[in-house]
């Protein structure tokens, strides 16, 4: 059949627009054998021959021929199901452009959850001409009509309108005689509430002017113009881990997940959003706790499975693991090494009475080839680690370098091995299953899940082992100094070979994204400024003091100079150590640690013995025992030396330079004369806040697009920190909300920031996993606090000490009463509302502490989410605040 592509697009001198698809004829999706649409009349047109497919997926895009830039249109991948008895047919489409805060309404949020449709209509309509629209923003209780200036359209009644079929939601559609279109139409569609409220679109009138001639037309339509007001949003932030159920063993499962979402539901949150769920096990003991450096970004770590849903127990075996259940349920915290040991114990023995029938199950096989990709090296990995008792692949012999032929042997099915490796792929399976049965429930009760994209991932992990050549291996990515780590936070996983990873325009990255969306309609994207630059810290560091961005400008030793600044590498750039400070820092140990630790280097100057060197050589120095505080004062001045140098030397290229984050409290800087403090603060000024941002603007837009192009979940990004100016830019034009935290405003000029002063694309929260709670914030500065009881809730008098309920309640009616399309709590926060809920102890609802880089993340409700739910007072005063918020 023929088949006309018609869409209006108004191209420059030098593009052209194509159309890419899922059949031979539109280039199976290859960019480089896209179909060029030819520019006719204002319009964009190609006519083809396409074989009768039911059903075909494409998406238009135009390329820059000067640049070479490809650029897609927004929304979802276009279907169009092919008639059966047309044998030429007209398609006119409109550019995907969903412009300003409506945007949103474009993600699954709104199409698979908030929106969707459970009971969709169907439409009787007969004809040759389809008129369609896309239009995600109808709300459940809506319904979609059309009306015009024929009698065929009831002539402008709106109590007469059509009514669209829903039933390809988010796209709305109506079939008509094709003698509709023998005279120009002019039409319009209105929205019907359940409630009998009628909702025109605004704008002019929508016009088709001339009959194709073809048999068969589809004319889609974009951008509904109502003027309902923007949808807004209350969600929760809790660790899968910290949920406490009766049914659970220890730790939070994924089948818990229902539990929540009941409640959620209860009170009117709209979203949970967790933390990231990925396999992060390297050494099977509690340091593995940490969810931000995972061995795998496609696996899911074992200790969210429910083991009673592996297999029916019985007698002894039953009667025991209840007995655990009840002991480790009873526990103020997770016992993260027990949880995870006896898990497996499990697992193990259950696998090796159900392997046979489990891995010839067609269920297994369909989940096998549609995950082979990361399951089988992500198995061998994990086999490699136990027999080996080390995830440092260097040390694995023969399987040190990745090698697809022999892994595929390792695999294999007639392996010796094979028990052992297919072991992780029952793991897997089942863990795959429970969340997407959590998943579907979430769904639909028309709660959302949010996930979590750590930046990083862990060195020893299946990603670095299969493809190294992505990643930096010998650096660690990090943040600068800031208020809550005045050292800097140094993460532990390497930085990323972005060189490398455009070669495959970003495959890795958006194979990631779309195995999450498997789960989630809204991930936050993990200390976002990572994608326009990000901190790397040198192998043998250990504080994020001694790091620098990546990627950078640094600055030759000529454009300093320049700038009146002349470097003298030994003074600027090598640790100052003079007999003065030495006294300041170690006191009546100085002469000690001078005989011990240092190396006399001139007349009162000083450097420190090679063994001693590296902060990373001084703590394999003091080891991991518990330090006397004498000896913790001896490492910390030690390690403090060794960041006195106002400028590093660039690692790849040693004859460039960056000046050193927070170089003003240094000793160093502290003895400069007036005059060369006036040159440095200028050049510090300029590097770290005007000198990148044009720059970082073009790192951040050749990866971000793609990648965020890859699924269509809601984007929010953690975009915390020294964060760049180009930062907003970026994302309002991709439409990633930002996160607004009343604590940490972005205006370093103000205190506390005002949740009314929030975007509408942005999360709006009171604190995050990484800072205290309210309560426990509440006490630790009492100046703080004491200016936020004034200035912000506007109350007279002296603060009370402790966060009293009816003060968590007005803060967080602050935020709930923002324009931020979400506003998500911790649970922590909502329970602090109610003085019969909230824990006795604030301190002990702190999930993390950024600075102490082996934190054990083992936070759990001191409460059963059943209890919660019984909570029946609470829960209505909740639910009656969430109402009040959004009416």
């Amino acid at each position: 059949m023929r088949v006309t592509f018609n869409i209006d697009f108004h191209t420059r001198m030098g593009q052209q627009v194509f159309i890419i698809g899922s059949v031979p004829e539109l280039g199976n999706w290859d960019e480089s054998k896209a179909l060029g649409l030819e520019f006719n009349n204002g319009r964009c047109e190609q006519t083809i021959k396409l074989r009768r497919y039911k059903l075909i997926s494409y998406r238009y895009f135009v390329k820059d021929f000067h640049s070479g830039e490809l650029v897609y249109e927004k929304g979802n991948i276009r279907e169009l199901a092919l008639p059966r008895k047309t044998d030429s047919l007209f398609v006119k489409d409109y550019w995907k452009q969903f412009d300003g805060n409506k945007a949103v309404y474009n993600s699954s949020l709104f199409t698979k959850v908030l929106h969707e449709r459970k009971n969709p209509h169907l439409s009787t309509k007969k004809g040759d001409f389809k008129l369609q629209i896309y239009a995600p923003q109808v709300k459940t209780n809506e319904k979609l009509y059309v009306t015009g200036n024929h009698p065929q359209l009831h002539n402008w009644s709106e109590e007469r309108a059509l009514e669209l079929s829903d039933n390809n939601f988010p796209i709305w559609s109506i079939k008509l005689p094709s003698n509709i279109l023998d005279t120009p139409l002019e039409y319009k569609y209105l929205i019907k509430t359940d409630d009998g409220k009628i909702i025109w679109e605004e704008g002019d009138n929508r016009t088709i002017l001339q009959k194709p001639n073809t048999e068969g037309c589809i004319f889609t339509d974009e951008n509904l113009r109502t003027p309902n007001k923007l949808w807004r949003g209350a969600g929760v932030s809790i660790p899968v881990f910290s949920l406490r159920t009766e049914k659970s063993y220890g730790v939070g499962e994924f089948s818990d997940l229902k539990e929540m979402v009941d409640w959620a539901s209860r009170v009117g949150l709209n979203m949970i959003q967790v933390l990231p769920i990925n396999d992060t096990t390297i050494t099977h003991t509690w340091l593995d706790s940490y969810p931000y450096k995972p061995i795998s970004v496609f696996a899911l770590h074992p200790m969210y499975l429910n083991i009673e849903k592996l297999k029916r127990m019985t007698g002894i075996e039953k009667q025991q693991y209840q007995k655990e259940k009840v002991e480790l349920n009873s526990l103020e915290e997770i016992d993260y090494e027990l949880v995870n040991q006896r898990k497996l114990t499990y697992a193990h023995s259950f696998f090796s009475k159900q392997k046979k029938r489990f891995l010839a199950s067609l269920e297994f096989q369909e989940f096998f080839t549609k995950n082979r990709e990361w399951l089988q090296p992500y198995a061998a990995f994990c086999y490699l680690r136990d027999v080996n008792q080390t995830a440092d692949f260097t040390k694995w012999g023969e399987y040190a370098q990745f090698s697809k032929k022999k892994i595929a042997k390792l695999t294999a099915d007639d392996s010796k091995e094979y028990h052992k490796v297919s072991f992780y792929y029952y793991l897997q399976f089942h863990l795959d299953k429970q969340l997407k049965e959590a998943v579907s429930y979430a769904n639909s009760k028309n709660v959302a899940l949010k996930g979590d994209i750590p930046i990083g991932i862990g060195g020893e992990s299946v990603d670095a082992w299969q493809q190294p050549q992505l990643f930096n291996l010998g650096t660690s990515a990090g943040a600068p100094p800031d208020a809550f780590a005045v050292k800097g936070q140094n993460w532990g996983f390497p930085t990323y070979n972005w060189e490398e990873m455009e070669k495959d325009n970003f495959d890795w990255w958006k194979r990631r994204f779309q195995k999450m969306s498997d789960y989630f309609n809204a991930y936050r994207i993990d200390h976002i400024l990572g994608f326009f630059r990000i901190w790397e810290i040198p192998e043998d560091a250990s504080w994020g003091l001694l790091g620098h961005f990546n990627k950078a400008l640094p600055y030759s030793r000529e454009e300093l100079a320049s700038n009146g600044f002349l470097l003298d590498y030994d003074r600027h750039c090598k640790p100052y150590i003079r007999e003065h400070l030495l006294y300041e820092i170690f006191q009546e140990y100085t002469e000690s640690v001078k005989e011990k630790f240092l190396n006399v280097s001139g007349f009162e100057q000083f450097e420190l013995k090679s063994e001693f060197n590296t902060q990373k050589k001084i703590e394999a120095h003091f080891g991991n025992e518990e330090l006397s505080l004498d000896e913790k004062m001896i490492k910390d001045g030690l390690m403090s030396l060794l960041a006195e140098v106002l400028f590093l030397p660039d690692p790849v290229n040693p004859a460039m330079f960056h000046p050193r984050i927070s170089l003003h409290h240094s000793f160093s800087y502290r003895d400069l004369d007036t005059g060369t403090k006036e040159v440095l603060n200028k050049i510090y000024v300029d590097f770290f806040y005007h000198r990148h941002n044009d720059f970082w603007w073009h790192q951040a837009m050749a990866k971000l697009p793609t990648i965020v192009a890859a699924t269509n979940m809601l984007v929010c990004g953690e975009d915390l920190g020294m964060v760049p100016d180009c930062v907003p830019d970026v994302m309002w034009q991709l439409k990633i909300l930002s996160l607004e935290i009343q604590r940490m405003p972005k205006k370093s000029e103000i205190t506390f920031g005002n949740p009314m002063s929030a975007p509408y694309l942005s999360v709006c929260t009171t604190s995050t996993h990484d800072m205290s709670t309210i309560r426990a914030w509440w006490e630790e500065d009492r100046t703080a606090s004491q200016e936020f009881y004034n200035s912000i809730l506007q109350q007279e008098g002296d603060a009370p000490y402790y966060a009293e309920p009816w003060l968590c309640e007005m803060i967080l009616n602050q935020h709930l009463h923002s324009p931020a399309m979400l506003t998500i709590f911790p649970l922590q926060d909502l329970l602090a509302i109610d003085e019969n809920l909230r824990v006795e102890n604030p301190e002990s609802e702190r999930i993390n502490v950024p600075s102490n880089s082996k934190h054990y993340w083992r936070y759990r409700m001191h409460l059963t989410l059943k209890e919660l739910s019984k909570s029946t007072d609470f829960n209505a005063h909740l639910k009656n605040l969430i109402e009040k918020a959004n009416r």
